[in-house]
Protein backbone atom coordinates (compact mmCIF):
# COMPACT_ATOMS: atom_id res chain seq x y z
CA UNK A 1 0.00 0.00 0.00
CA UNK A 2 1.28 3.35 -0.94
CA UNK A 3 1.89 6.05 1.27
CA UNK A 4 0.75 9.06 1.45
CA UNK A 5 3.68 10.75 0.58
CA UNK A 6 4.45 8.42 -2.39
CA UNK A 7 0.35 9.01 -3.69
CA UNK A 8 2.11 12.84 -3.55
CA UNK A 9 4.98 12.58 -5.23
CA UNK A 10 3.04 10.79 -7.67
CA UNK A 11 0.43 13.33 -8.24
CA UNK A 12 3.27 15.38 -8.59
CA UNK A 13 4.90 13.63 -11.67
CA UNK A 14 7.24 11.52 -9.53
CA UNK A 15 10.26 13.87 -10.92
CA UNK A 16 13.60 13.20 -8.85
CA UNK A 17 16.28 16.01 -9.36
CA UNK A 18 19.80 15.98 -9.57
CA UNK A 19 22.25 18.95 -8.70
CA UNK A 20 25.67 18.61 -9.80
CA UNK A 21 28.14 20.89 -7.99
CA UNK A 22 31.51 21.11 -10.01
CA UNK A 23 33.52 17.62 -9.70
CA UNK A 24 32.92 17.17 -6.16
CA UNK A 25 29.28 16.56 -5.07
CA UNK A 26 25.58 15.07 -6.96
CA UNK A 27 22.50 15.26 -4.47
CA UNK A 28 20.01 13.37 -5.46
CA UNK A 29 16.59 14.33 -4.65
CA UNK A 30 13.86 11.56 -5.21
CA UNK A 31 15.82 8.82 -4.32
CA UNK A 32 14.27 5.37 -3.44
CA UNK A 33 17.10 2.58 -2.52
CA UNK A 34 20.98 2.63 -2.54
CA UNK A 35 22.28 0.08 -4.48
CA UNK A 36 26.21 -0.06 -3.88
CA UNK A 37 28.56 2.68 -2.63
CA UNK A 38 32.57 2.59 -3.12
CA UNK A 39 35.42 4.24 -3.36
CA UNK A 40 35.08 4.39 -7.10
CA UNK A 41 30.76 3.89 -8.01
CA UNK A 42 27.51 4.90 -6.33
CA UNK A 43 24.27 3.40 -7.88
CA UNK A 44 21.18 4.80 -6.30
CA UNK A 45 17.60 4.18 -7.39
CA UNK A 46 15.15 6.20 -8.23
CA UNK A 47 10.90 6.05 -9.33
CA UNK A 48 11.95 5.92 -12.61
CA UNK A 49 15.97 5.90 -13.10
CA UNK A 50 18.99 3.94 -12.01
CA UNK A 51 21.67 6.67 -11.57
CA UNK A 52 25.19 5.44 -11.77
CA UNK A 53 27.96 7.82 -10.33
CA UNK A 54 31.83 7.45 -11.21
CA UNK A 55 34.66 9.04 -9.47
CA UNK A 56 37.15 8.43 -6.79
CA UNK A 57 37.09 8.88 -3.13
CA UNK A 58 33.31 8.65 -3.40
CA UNK A 59 30.98 9.26 0.05
CA UNK A 60 27.42 9.19 0.63
CA UNK A 61 27.32 12.33 3.46
CA UNK A 62 23.90 12.09 3.80
CA UNK A 63 20.50 9.89 3.39
CA UNK A 64 17.26 11.43 4.22
CA UNK A 65 13.66 12.36 3.02
CA UNK A 66 14.67 11.20 0.22
CA UNK A 67 17.95 12.40 -0.85
CA UNK A 68 21.29 11.31 -0.90
CA UNK A 69 24.29 13.71 -1.43
CA UNK A 70 27.62 12.05 -2.81
CA UNK A 71 30.63 13.48 -2.42
CA UNK A 72 33.98 13.10 -3.49
CA UNK A 73 35.85 13.66 -7.29
CA UNK A 74 33.26 13.04 -9.92
CA UNK A 75 34.48 11.93 -13.41
CA UNK A 76 30.90 11.39 -14.83
CA UNK A 77 27.20 10.54 -14.17
CA UNK A 78 25.16 8.32 -16.58
CA UNK A 79 21.00 7.85 -16.01
CA UNK A 80 19.38 4.16 -17.28
CA UNK A 81 15.65 4.43 -17.03
CA UNK A 82 13.93 1.57 -15.60
CA UNK A 83 11.46 -0.84 -17.52
CA UNK A 84 7.71 -0.40 -16.90
CA UNK A 85 7.31 -2.50 -14.26
CA UNK A 86 10.57 -3.76 -13.18
CA UNK A 87 11.05 -3.74 -9.21
CA UNK A 88 14.44 -3.36 -7.94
Amino acid sequence: MESYKEKLIDAAGGYSFISITNDSSVLIEGCKQILECSEVLARVVTRQYVIEIWGSDLKLSSFNNSSVNVKGRISSLSLERKRTGEII
